[in-house]
């Protein structure tokens, strides 16, 4: 047997060997001499289209694997390399078959993670259009918010001005209520001071509070105007105010500053405004009606305090 270049003889034969079920000779040679009778030269070379080289080179093979499986010797030679052949064979299948399913696995894991990919690209797609709506909308909010903003602080400035002129009998109450309640409680303070050491008005206050935040309302108010109410835009003004000991310390000297009462503080702001011009009103009626007392008499001045009496319940109950 040539070691040069192995041929299986059991293919040629059409036969696969095992170690478990190996092959009998009666079985090789049932078949080689069917395989002979078939592939004979003198039976190919009647059949056209048929090479007769051919035919003699297929029978010579033939007979060569009968002759090496029929010889113990060199079918125990034979055998060896064959199985040796059939192990790698084996190997190789196993290492095919792994090799498949892990590339199976993988372009199965290749397809997932395009899957995901474009899912994500179409998400972050939508994400994308979607804050850029949001943000188209709250850019064109806050625009109009800044520009209304604009305007009421434009009003406000000219209501602050015209207030630090004399009032002259104007009545500034409607214009309280309705500024006041434009943000929630939460955003304002009460302030009071003595008003034997302090005199402030409204534009000191806002001065004092206005690099705290922004300021939509300010009022002092009481009859000795040592009250005040400051309302913020922003109701995180409000705790960070209260909490910074260093603006009353510095600039807010003198002032008691607090949270400002929610039920009806509006309304508290509004009475004690007119209380104080009702005062006023009273106190000049009082001094008109004051100038005759020195020559008055008894009933005269009993007559006179009735009458200032009735006009102290008539401008209390307006």
């Amino acid at each position: 047997m040539d070691d040069t270049e192995y041929v299986d003889y059991y293919a040629v034969l059409g036969l696969e060997n095992s170690k478990d079920a190996p092959l009998t000779t009666k079985e090789i040679s049932t078949v080689y001499r069917k395989l002979a009778l078939k592939y004979h030269p003198d039976k190919q070379r009647v059949k056209e289209g048929k090479s007769f080289d051919e035919a003699v080179s297929k029978f010579d093979v033939i007979a060569k694997a009968n002759d090496i499986l029929q010889d113990e010797k060199e079918r125990a030679k034979f055998d060896q390399k064959y199985f040796a052949k059939m192990a790698i064979r084996d190997r190789h299948k196993q290492l095919d078959e792994k090799t498949r399913i892990m590339t199976e696995e993988l372009h199965a894991r290749e397809k997932e993670f395009h899957k995901k990919r474009k899912e994500a690209i179409n998400v972050a797609a939508f994400r994308k259009r979607r804050i850029k709506e949001v943000r188209e909308k709250d850019d064109a909010f806050i625009q109009k918010w800044l520009e209304k903003q604009n305007i009421e602080r434009r009003v406000q400035a000219r209501m602050r001005k015209k207030h630090s002129k004399p009032n002259n009998g104007h009545n500034h109450n409607d214009e309280d209520r309705s500024n006041l309640n434009r943000f929630p409680p939460e955003n304002r303070l009460k302030l009071s001071w003595s008003s034997r050491k302090y005199n402030f008005d409204e534009a000191s206050l806002e001065s004092i509070f206005k690099t705290e935040g922004d300021i939509s309302f300010i009022r002092v108010y009481g009859k000795k105007k040592n009250r005040a109410v400051v309302e913020f835009v922003d109701e995180r003004v409000v705790p960070k105010v209260l909490s910074r000991t260093d603006l009353i310390e510095e600039k807010a000297k003198g002032i008691h500053i607090e949270l400002a009462e929610s039920n009806n503080l509006e309304e508290q702001v509004v009475t004690e405004a007119e209380d104080a011009d009702s005062s006023f009103q009273v106190g000049n009626t009082f001094m008109d009606m004051a100038k005759p007392w020195k020559t008055s008499t008894w009933d005269e001045h009993c007559d006179f305090e009735a009458r200032v009496l009735s006009k102290i319940r008539t401008n209390g109950t307006k």
